[in-house]
């Protein structure tokens, strides 16, 4: 018995060796439950894996179940504006299963500019909502993400579902919206992504659709979480429950269908998918 409690003490038994890029993201958001580190350290490998690691600006699991651990981006976890490290407004909820906002006045500043993180003919983001609300637009369930010059031009806005009218309305750098026949339920992973000047396509899950829109130039205003930010002001804010958002280059359709796989099976670990 003296031999074994010499061994323990000479071959500790050591915690599990995370990627690094995920352990410095559980480290800066303090998470210690250990099924939320794991799913973490699987989605950062499943995504290099992918070949969208490289791509990404901006990574938010919102895992932690609070404000301090839900504002740190996965690509670079530092707790500076520089690191496009969330700013929420006052107004929203967390929990385990996301974070919630009121529908009326809350936001999250990514603090990333597309006229200067993004390019053009370059560029996607995403967003993963686990809740059904439509909010004060009766016609649509409201912005998940997105920023616009004054009177919407040069969107750049995830914008999927409408209640009556099952239109989608996302803009990826352009001065008009499709306003197309879509999707009928707003709880998925949304994603739109460019890589040429002549189209972009929007995603729910697995389903795509291309749209034919020419592309304008950047919008210079930040990329705000749950509502547009049209010039500075607040438009459409949305009240459904966001659970994953990103923010990086364009994707290949692909790349695109490994991320929504990657990202399903982060929120089924965290018992939290749709």
């Amino acid at each position: 018995s003296c031999l074994k409690a010499d061994l323990k003490v000479l071959n500790p038994i050591k915690p599990p060796a995370f990627d690094t890029d995920a352990q410095a993201f559980i480290t800066s958001a303090s998470i210690t439950d250990s099924t939320q580190q794991s799913a973490i350290d699987t989605l950062v490998t499943d995504l290099k894996t992918a070949g969208v690691w490289t791509k990404m600006k901006a990574i938010y699991p919102i895992v932690g179940g609070t404000a301090s651990s839900h504002k740190f981006n996965l690509k670079d976890p530092r707790d500076l504006d520089a690191a496009f490290r969330l700013t929420f407004t006052s107004g929203w909820a967390h929990s385990a299963d996301g974070a919630t906002p009121n529908g009326t006045s809350a936001y999250a500043n990514t603090g990333l500019n597309p006229s200067i993180n993004l390019s053009q003919n370059n560029a996607s983001a995403g967003v993963y909502t686990n809740t059904l609300a439509v909010g004060g637009n009766t016609n649509r369930s409201d912005v998940l993400c997105g920023s616009s010059n004054s009177g919407f031009g040069n969107g750049f806005y995830i914008l999927p579902t409408a209640s009556s009218q099952t239109k989608d309305y996302s803009r990826c750098f352009t001065n008009s919206a499709p306003a197309a026949s879509s999707w009928a339920d707003g709880r998925a992973f949304f994603q739109m992504y460019r890589t040429s000047s002549a189209n972009y396509i929007v995603r729910r899950n697995m389903s795509a659709i291309t749209y034919s829109i020419i592309s304008a130039s950047p919008t210079t205003f930040p990329v705000w979480i749950s509502a547009l930010n049209n010039a500075g002001s607040i438009v459409e804010p949305s009240s459904n429950r966001i659970a994953f958002a990103y923010l990086g280059d364009g994707l290949t359709d692909t790349e695109a269908s490994n991320f929504y796989t990657a990202v399903q099976a982060f929120q089924t670990t965290l018992s939290r998918q749709v």
